[in-house]
């Protein structure tokens, strides 16, 4: 088994009462699924 590594990039999450009411990830080049697929040597379709 390999291991696979994604860039760190920024979460933020918002709490209203005892609920989380939103969760923000920044966009980072590189990480996400895409991040995976691109190590995986996977070619992203064309948007």
């Amino acid at each position: 088994m390999k291991a696979r590594a994604l860039k760190v990039g920024i979460t933020t999450v918002t709490i209203e009462g005892e609920k989380i009411k939103s969760v923000r990830v920044a966009k980072v080049d590189g990480g996400g699924v895409m991040g995976i697929l691109s190590q995986l040597g996977v070619e992203a379709p064309p948007r």
